[in-house]
């Protein structure tokens, strides 16, 4: 969809309040200074001690801290996963590529409606290509273009070398959203890092079943064997295996924004995403 289409898609979509993503309904998304508390967590070892709430440590007998919602705008950056596996499919048969390219887009549409900065962050052959941060719709949207003709490409960097560039380089607090898939996040190891500094959500674009009617294309020379499509025993070990992957990401996602893209409903699957709150 074009960035026109999704704007207008979301302005429409009922119950939700895209223009809220950082204040309002989603002012938690952003943690920070502020004399309104959001809510308590477990304390992390790179928590300030200055922000352990002793009161509640002692009556969950653990050590917590106070979160408050920050009263400034917020900086957004978007880090995004490639590849050649992007080529596939959801189980909802909408290309891979084309859901993850819809979310950068609906970020773009919601932090430039707030006048916030957004910027993207991917890779491309092996370097680092990080856009400037926008505030306006026009100029984000050439960014995206940039991004369209990469997102199917293969990189030498991992989404990993993508989380460690941040984490060194990018000090001021933001929101970070990670656009990945189930291979991308199950090998993904620098998260804490990540959520050490900054608020992030993760956004895993949903993969198509290999032994089903409307197989996903596995590369760019063809579909998986037409034998496989119909094999109830292939079928059934491919669920399984794709079952306990799936637990395995959220658990290691546990206590973090995270939601699985299908594509086929975009304003659904951006609600979901942005209600898994920080």
């Amino acid at each position: 969809m074009t960035i026109e289409e999704i704007a207008e898609l979301l302005r429409l979509a009922p119950g939700f309040k895209s223009e809220e993503l950082l204040d309002g309904a989603f002012a938690s998304l952003l943690h920070g200074p502020s004399v309104e508390l959001d809510d308590l967590r477990q304390y992390q070892g790179f928590d300030s001690i200055r922000d352990i709430d002793w009161r509640a440590s002692a009556r969950y007998d653990q050590l917590v801290v106070r979160r408050m919602l920050a009263e400034k705008k917020a900086r957004v950056l978007v880090i995004m996963d490639h590849g050649e596996r992007f080529l596939g499919d959801t189980r909802k048969h909408v290309k891979k590529s084309e859901v993850a390219m819809d979310i950068a887009k609906c970020l773009l549409v919601f932090a430039t409606r707030q006048s916030c900065d957004i910027a993207f962050l991917y890779g491309r052959d092996d370097r680092f290509e990080m856009s400037r941060f926008y505030s306006s719709l026009s100029m984000g949207n050439q960014e995206i273009g940039s991004l369209e003709s990469v997102i199917e490409a293969e990189t030498s960097l991992k989404l990993d070398d993508l989380v460690d560039h941040v984490v060194a380089q990018m000090q001021r607090k933001m929101i970070v959203f990670v656009v990945s898939d189930l291979k991308g996040l199950m090998e993904m190891e620098a998260g804490h890092l990540l959520a050490g500094r900054h608020d992030v959500l993760y956004a895993m674009v949903d993969d198509g079943f290999a032994c089903d009617a409307d197989a996903y294309l596995l590369d760019k020379r063809g579909n998986a064997s037409s034998l496989l499509f119909f094999s109830k025993k292939l079928r059934e070990a491919e669920t399984s295996y794709r079952e306990k992957l799936e637990k395995q990401v959220e658990k290691k996602m546990s206590g973090r924004g995270f939601a699985r893209m299908e594509g086929k409903d975009l304003a659904k699957d951006m609600r979901r995403l942005l209600e898994r709150k920080q």
